[in-house]
């Protein structure tokens, strides 16, 4: 394990008002102490208030007003016009000036000597736009509405030798008023930085247009203006059409009225670098309806291809509305690019429908379906694949877990799939490291998820990914920032044989959200040890105000106690507070990409609480003495001598055939210093230590949220009074609301008398009603250790008195063990049984923690007991698991 601190030391000076400066030279950077600040000045009416000459008020103007002047200005009507002395990296005006939400422009002026003026660069940006003014040249134009970013600007500057005049205007259009400004000599790992920026913040954006409908002139955006850049416009043959150079701020801009409708990709050479952006010449919007028309006509029998075609005509048909044409020139360009990204990907679903292809494989940002079995429903993911995908080559898989998002909305209308500059950024990584990049979870969107569902849509989404990529799933790495960590380490822990590593930027981890024995039992923090060969990497600036640093110490401190020997943590120090997932992201898949296949890991040791993550394919668990403790094998192997240290285990198997043994040579097995084995290689490479496995498989294991998380039907009990139907009908009806207001999707829902051989085979039954009132209970009874009577339930023996009691259970299905019954019953009189399984105090708690969305909180989320009765008020009466032969 290493862990590295890396300073980024950069000095920044925030201006959302005048200032000015005077100040010493450096050898190297110019160190600008002093500003002389002038502001603030007011949004004027409607007028573009960055253009705004708010010095024209005592006869100056921008372009010609010299330093003595500007500082000989006199305050007047709230303006102020001082001296302020930098003590920090970020000048705060609004802090300063003691203004907040304030709506208007400063400026800030100084005036530095230098003899030396050769190889001198400027680290410019502001929030929100701002202009740089050198000795009176318009150097820098850069309208904005957003947060600094260092070196969003760097570029050379012309000094001259002896006095120079730097005048800056920031205008302030939303919240933070702050600027930065540096101007010290070049460096490599100034400009590398600088790249980055670029990379994210230009890339399919350095042209100001995507669409060329009304116009035919391109022009570079702004922030690129002022810069003399080399472009090159391709057909889809990818040979030049069109190219030349272009500058920002001057009237010279390409057009390309003779170039013939159609999908084009421009290439812009900055920096070292190449940026790309798809543009369309002619009505996109007509070509798609038309395709869309064309694709509904159009027959296939690939459920998945006919999916994935709904997707993006449901996406289009969103884009459509008038609400989301946009307001203002940024949401519109936006869209535009939302536009062509649908344009590619159902031109290619046209294509392949029409030559009656299956779903194959499409490059570029590609929205995918997939029909899951939980609820027969579709779900939804994104794929990145390389622009030049070779279905020959099979390429690494980078999955990025998701956050929630704070808007809840159903995935195909979500910030999901509408975050164009994120899904933009992925996509560059994509073509740069030549990986594919999956985006999934598309079934929580914005409200909180307990239960394991997800595991279950990533592994259905890994079975679509397959079939239409070809991809190298020895090289799967999980990646992601903020609490999108929490649940990839879940995921690594749980399944850590599936993954090659691990990339986290400024990670959150859910330590305390709740006081639940199952889930204490399982947070991932007690399993570390399965990823103790697993490569690891966080990085985390020490002023990151979103995401405390505190998380990736709390973890640096845990893998140092769980020996992880392949943690790899770097802390930064910024001097901007910046998303720092784009700042990050180059170094997260730097190292996932430089990774070796997962089968390098030589995962030896396994601990486990649940039978559903007792293997990491070459330990696995088959039995253990105790539920809810948890068991443990860990492997030293010395020579052909293999010594398992076991607790909590009666039973194992190890695949020989995974470790470093000689076949050819005997082999000895010991279990904690007790040999097991002594004679020749097995020829199957597996043993096991008992061959008579006292449980069929391995057992099914509650708790009960577990129904939820594969196929599962609610199973309306129909056979008892119109009363008990009907409550039973109510209490299905307003579980699969709750469920539709999460997933939004309903569930399967059927009569205990439609419930076939096939039902029972494949899916767990939600079995509502009770013994009198459900006809598949009713069959059951007697086998099951569950009695519903008018005053009391009976669990296992354990009887519960009472009336107004609710009760559940999850246990192995009789008819197949296999798969699970749920039992949502109780004898109260109300019309529907009580689905939210806490106490009024507990509902508070979770209130304060998760807000509104807390009454979304049932037992599906909930469940986290095998068994549990409770009253109507919530209060848990009786609750506790089955031991795995369910006594």
């Amino acid at each position: 394990m290493k862990s590295i601190k890396l300073p980024i030391l950069v000095f920044f000076i925030a201006v959302p008002f005048l200032f000015s400066c005077t100040n010493q030279k450096k050898q190297e950077s110019i160190d600008i102490k002093e500003w002389h600040i002038l502001g603030p000045f007011k949004t004027v009416g409607q007028v573009d208030n960055l253009q705004y000459n708010n010095l024209a008020k005592w006869g100056f103007d921008e372009k010609t007003i010299d330093y003595s002047s500007f500082i000989g200005i006199a305050p007047d009507s709230g303006v102020t016009n001082s001296i302020y002395t930098l003590d920090s990296q970020i000048i705060d005006f609004s802090k300063h000036f003691s203004i907040k939400d304030f709506l208007g422009n400063a400026y800030a002026a100084c005036s530095f000597s230098v003899s030396d003026t050769a190889g001198y660069y400027i680290n410019f940006s502001c929030d929100d736009g701002g202009k740089v003014y050198l000795n009176n040249e318009e150097f820098i134009d850069l309208p904005k509405a957003g947060a600094m970013l260092n070196f969003e600007i760097y570029r050379p500057i012309k000094l001259k030798k002896g006095n120079n005049f730097l005048l800056i205007k920031v205008n302030n259009s939303l919240m933070d008023w702050q600027a930065s400004i540096k101007i010290k000599k070049y460096s490599e790992e100034d400009m590398d930085e600088h790249r980055n920026v670029l990379a994210w913040l230009n890339n399919n954006t350095f042209f100001k247009y995507s669409i060329y409908d009304t116009t035919n002139t391109v022009i570079l955006s702004k922030n690129l203006s002022g810069n003399k850049l080399k472009f090159e416009i391709l057909s889809d043959k990818k040979s030049p059409v069109l190219e030349g150079m272009i500058q920002g701020n001057t009237n010279q801009h390409p057009n390309i009225s003779g170039l013939p409708d159609g999908l084009y990709c421009a290439v812009l050479h900055v920096n070292g670098i190449e940026l790309t952006q798809d543009i369309y010449k002619g009505d996109l919007e007509k070509e798609l309806a038309r395709i869309t028309t064309h694709l509904k006509d159009l027959k296939t029998g690939d459920l998945s291809l006919k999916g994935t075609i709904d997707a993006n005509i449901t996406r289009f048909n969103h884009l459509m509305k008038p609400e989301n044409r946009g307001s203002n020139f940024a949401d519109k360009q936006n869209r535009q690019r939302k536009l062509i990204y649908l344009y590619k990907t159902l031109v290619a679903l046209e294509k392949n429908v029409s030559e009656g292809k299956t779903n194959q494989g499409l490059p570029g940002i590609v929205l995918h379906s997939f029909a899951s079995r939980i609820d027969d429903r579709n779900q939804f993911y994104v794929s990145h694949a390389p622009r030049d995908y070779d279905p020959k080559i099979k390429y690494p898989v980078a999955i990025y877990v998701p956050a929630r998002v704070t808007t809840h909305r159903p995935y195909l209308e979500s910030m999901r799939v509408a975050d164009v500059a994120f899904q933009e950024n992925l996509q560059y990584w994509s073509d740069k490291y030549q990986m594919i990049i999956l985006e999934p979870f598309g079934r929580v969107v914005g409200r909180f998820n307990f239960n394991s569902i997800e595991e279950t849509d990533l592994f259905e989404l890994l079975s679509s990914a397959k079939a239409s990529y070809t991809m190298d799933t020895t090289r799967m790495f999980l990646i992601g920032s903020c609490l999108s960590a929490d649940r990839a380490l879940r995921l690594a822990v749980r399944y850590p044989h599936l993954f090659a590593g691990l990339g986290f930027v400024s990670p959150a981890f859910a330590s305390n959200f709740s006081d639940q024995k199952w889930d204490i039992k399982n947070l991932p923090f007690d399993f570390l040890e399965n990823i103790k060969k697993m490569p690891i990497f966080i990085i985390h600036s020490k002023n990151d105000k979103h995401t405390d640093i505190s998380n990736s110490l709390f973890f640096e401190k845990l893998a140092k106690e769980n020996h992880l020997e392949r943690f790899t943590f770097i802390q930064t120090e910024n001097d901007i507070e910046e998303f720092l997932w784009y700042k990050y992201a180059k170094n997260v898949f730097d190292f996932i990409s430089k990774q070796e296949p997962n089968s390098a890991l030589k995962l030896n040791s396994l601990k486990m609480n649940d039978f559903d993550y007792s293997t990491n394919q070459i330990v696995t668990i088959l039995e253990r003495d105790k539920r809810n403790v948890i068991s443990r094998i860990a492997l030293n192997i010395d020579k052909n001598d293999v010594g398992a240290e076991t607790s909590n285990v009666s039973n194992f198997q190890i695949d020989l055939s995974k470790l470093q043994l000689n076949k050819d040579e005997p082999i000895s097995i010991q279990e904690n210093g007790t040999l097991l084995y002594s004679g020749a290689f097995p020829k199957d490479g597996i043993f096991t230590k008992k061959q008579q496995i006292k449980l069929e498989n391995n057992p099914l294991e509650g708790p009960f949220t577990k129904i939820f998380t594969d196929r599962f039907i609610i199973v309306i009990g129909s056979s008892g009074t119109p009363k008990a139907t009907d409550k039973n009908k109510k209490t299905a009806e307003f579980f699969n609301k709750a469920w539709n207001d999460k997933y939004f999707n309903d569930c399967i829902v059927r009569y205990d008398y439609q419930i076939t051989d096939s039902d029972i085979k494949n899916a767990n039954l939600f079995l509502i009603g009770d013994f009198t009132s459900n006809k598949i209970l009713k069959n059951l009874e007697g086998r099951i250790p569950i009695s519903i009577e008018n005053n009391k339930i009976t669990i296992a023996d354990h009887p519960v008195n009472g009336r107004d009691l609710n009760v559940y259970m999850a246990y192995p299905n009789p008819e197949n063990c296999g798969k699970f019954i749920g039992i949502f019953s109780g004898n109260i009189e109300q019309n529907i049984f009580n689905l939210m399984d806490i106490s009024k105090s507990e509902f508070i708690r979770l209130l304060s923690l998760y807000g509104e969305e807390a009454a979304y909180f049932d037992i599906s989320c909930f469940g986290w007991y095998d068994y549990k009765v409770w009253d109507n008020s919530g209060t848990n009466l009786y609750s506790g698991y089955f031991d795995d032969d369910h006594s």
